[in-house]
C-alpha cells in the first residue's frame, strides 16, 4: 500500500494560492481606501484653512474702511484667488477660471451680503440698529477622483458676521 502523506498534492497546492491571494488582495484593498482617505483628509484641512483665510482677508477689507468696503463689494458674489484679491463673479464667469483658482485643486467663492440683519441674533440690542452687518460666506471647492458629474464635488463653507466697527457705541 502506497502511503498518501508523501507530498502536496495539485488541488493542495491550488488551495493554498487561492487562500493567500484573498488575503492579499484585502490587504491591498484596505491599503488604497485607507491612502485615498488620506488624501481626502489632507484636502478637506487644506479646503478649511483656504475657507479661514478668505474670511481674514474680507475681514481686513472691512476692518480697514467700512464704508469703502460697503461701497466697493456691493455685488454679492465674488472668486478669491491666491492673490488676495476680490473679484466680480460676472467678471470672470466662473471661479473654476485659472486666474482665480487657490492651488491646482481649490476654487474659493465668497458671498457677501451687505446690512444682513441675520447677524444680530435675538431683539437688537440698544444703539445697535444703525450698525452695519454683513454676512460672510466663503465657500471653497475640490476635485479629487471620487467627482464624477461635477468636477469640484466636494464643499466647505465658513460663515460669519462682519460689522462696522466704526460705529460701536462708546460705553457709558
Amino acid at each position: 500500500m502506497r502511503s498518501r502523506e508523501k507530498g502536496t498534492s495539485l488541488i493542495e497546492a491550488l488551495v493554498a494560492l487561492s487562500i493567500a491571494v484573498v488575503i492579499i488582495s484585502g490587504i491591498t484593498a484596505v491599503v488604497i481606501t485607507s491612502l485615498n482617505n488620506t488624501t481626502y483628509t489632507k484636502f478637506q484641512n487644506q479646503a478649511t484653512s483656504f475657507s479661514q483665510e478668505g474670511l481674514e482677508i474680507v475681514r481686513q477689507l472691512a476692518g480697514s474702511d467700512y464704508t469703502s468696503f460697503e461701497n466697493t463689494y456691493a455685488q454679492t458674489n465674488y472668486c478669491l484667488g491666491e492673490s488676495g484679491i476680490l473679484v466680480n463673479k460676472a467678471d470672470v464667469g466662473t471661479c473654476a477660471n485659472e486666474s482665480v483658482l487657490v492651488g491646482k485643486y481649490f476654487l474659493r467663492e465668497v458671498t457677501i451680503d451687505l446690512r444682513n440683519a441675520s447677524c444680530i441674533q435675538g431683539p437688537t440690542p440698544v444703539g445697535e440698529a444703525d450698525r452695519d452687518y454683513a454676512r460672510v460666506i466663503v465657500t471653497v471647492s475640490w476635485s479629487d477622483s471620487k467627482c464624477t458629474e461635477d468636477i469640484y464635488c466636494h464643499k466647505i463653507d465658513s460663515r460669519s458676521c462682519i460689522v462696522d466697527s466704526s460705529a460701536v457705541p462708546s460705553p457709558i
